[in-house]
């Protein structure tokens, strides 16, 4: 395979024109220019030539640049506010390489950083990245105090009015992982779910909501029809191959040793296995999350289908009688006497019962998990005091009677106004509560 050094020319309307060993080739785009020129030379040479272009305009360090010492100092010089991180990710890289000697970390943090310096080379002079917009502490003025726009670039914002007719994201956490992309609703969800109430979860939902609206599933199709329309209107613009950067990178992965190729490779696919096992971590966590949320979501429509179906049972006890009747919880060993016919007894504090007597059709429905059983008061009995109470011979905890503590008792003269027993006794019969082997009525069960 011959290699040739091509030059790629966009003229002043618009057509690009590919150079190489005299032979020249046109066409409409970069890569249709290239593309003929190497086809003129395959028809020349009878083989695939290999094009390389011949416009370097940024240096590269050289080999003997390439060490950590001198790229610390070459950071230090050009790359300021990045030396401290990379020191510190040397110092990490030297500890990988200790513990493990085929890592080869060490020489490839200098091939990263070389190609760091290569790009911050490459940058034209006149781009300052936006240096008066710094997120969230010195966002731009046209956010003004909407924490959701700090985060915003300018020329962000310059295309919002666009963005929000394209697609406008609600600010929220459904609204924000539905508009994003299926690849990137783990990492959102994480980041959301995880920050801590306040400041930091209106940054991370902030971000997220910028990158949904900027690339998320539907600004990414509006993308993509754009950049069809100018291709089809012959707008291809240069090509990303054939940016400053690109080609200085280029020539610095020619320049490089086989063992820097190697180490580049090993650092790649070390870096590649971290990150699987980092996605991997995140997405059990979501489904994991997503699992208890479901879990939580049947958990609740169960206890509101049971709910319905108590207050079922509870309101076809009440349709056997026309006056009112108290609900009142027992347990199932009280619900044994009552399912056998037989009376229980009641203590309880006298001033919110005091309007119970046997003359009128006062009635209970008492009920239990499972039950509903309606019952009438069949006996009434009122005591000033707990020695009044003790004198009659009641008792607190015998059989058939609902449990109360003695020291409740005693509080019901001074702060309830006395004590009252009631015994009622059951009326009608046992309504079953609704199970799922029963179901409830269509009537009785109310739409979601």
């Amino acid at each position: 395979m011959s290699v040739y050094v091509a030059t790629i020319e966009q003229d002043g309307h618009g057509r690009w024109t590919a150079s190489a060993d005299g032979l020249t080739g046109t066409g409409n785009g970069y890569t249709a220019a290239r593309d003929t020129l190497t086809d003129a030379l395959f028809a020349r040479d009878g083989e695939e030539p290999e094009l390389r272009r011949d416009r370097t305009e940024i240096p590269i360090p050289g080999r003997a640049e390439r060490t950590p010492d001198r790229l610390l100092a070459l950071v230090a010089t050009e790359l300021p506010d990045q030396a401290e991180k990379l020191a510190s990710s040397l110092e990490k890289a030297r500890g990988l390489d200790a513990r493990d000697g085929e890592a080869l970390a060490v020489t490839a943090w200098c091939v990263e950083t070389a190609g760091l310096i290569v790009t911050h080379r490459a940058r034209p002079a006149g781009e300052d990245v936006e240096p008066a917009f710094v997120p969230w502490t010195k966002p731009d003025p046209r956010a003004g105090n909407d924490v959701f726009l700090s985060c915003w670039s300018p020329h962000q914002l310059d295309d919002l009015p666009t963005l929000t007719k394209i697609a406008d994201v609600p600010r929220t956490v459904l609204g924000i992982l539905d508009a994003l992309a299926p690849t990137e609703r783990v990492r959102a969800w994480q980041e959301m779910t995880t920050a801590e109430h306040g400041p930091a979860l209106d940054r991370a939902m902030a971000r997220w909501w910028n990158i949904a609206m900027v690339m998320g599933t539907t600004a990414l199709q509006h993308t993509v029809k754009q950049s069809t329309k100018r291709l089809t209107a012959g707008d291809r613009g240069t090509p990303a191959t054939d940016l400053p950067a690109s080609r200085a990178l280029d020539d610095l992965h020619h320049d490089l040793t086989d063992e820097e190729q190697t180490a580049r490779r090993t650092a790649w696919d070390r870096s590649q296995r971290e990150q699987a096992e980092a996605r991997d971590a995140r997405e059990d966590a979501y489904v994991a999350d997503l699992e208890r949320l479901l879990a939580d979501a049947r958990q609740h429509r169960d206890m509101q289908l049971e709910h319905r179906r108590r207050r079922q049972t509870v309101s076809d006890a009440r349709s056997r009688i026309d006056t009112p009747a108290h609900e009142f919880p027992i347990d199932t060993g009280l619900f044994a006497r009552l399912r056998d016919g037989l009376p229980i007894t009641m203590h309880l504090p006298a001033r919110p019962w005091r309007h119970v007597t046997t003359g009128e059709s006062c009635h209970f429905v008492f009920t239990s998990e499972t039950e509903a059983q309606l019952a009438r008061v069949t006996n009434v009995r009122h005591y000033d005091s707990i020695e009044a109470f003790d004198h009659a011979g009641e008792h607190a905890g015998t059989a058939g009677t609902t449990p109360t503590t003695w020291k409740e008792l005693e509080s019901y003269p001074a702060q309830w106004g006395g004590i009252i027993t009631l015994t009622a006794t059951p009326t009608a019969e046992l309504v079953l509560h609704h199970t799922a082997r029963s179901p409830l009525p269509e009537a009785a069960v109310e739409p979601e």
